[in-house]
């Protein structure tokens, strides 16, 4: 029997100062995901920058950027 997988999608436009926490306690659930999809769009804060650290660090989220 294959283990059940879990995907999980974080949609952000400026929310900087919460994205850290957010996507912490995705990574540190009981069930942790297979992939975590990191979407953002067109934030003007520090948003973006913080994605790509994360995006960076674990290969499990992918990390996608509307410029507008």
């Amino acid at each position: 029997m294959s283990s059940p997988s879990l995907s999980a999608v974080l949609c952000n436009y400026n929310h900087a100062k919460y994205l850290r926490g957010a996507i912490e306690e995705i990574l540190n659930q009981s069930f942790r995901p297979k992939e975590l999809i990191l979407i953002d769009d067109g934030s003007t804060d520090e948003s973006v920058q913080i994605m790509q650290e994360y995006a960076g660090k674990d290969p499990i989220i992918r990390f996608y950027r509307n410029e507008q």
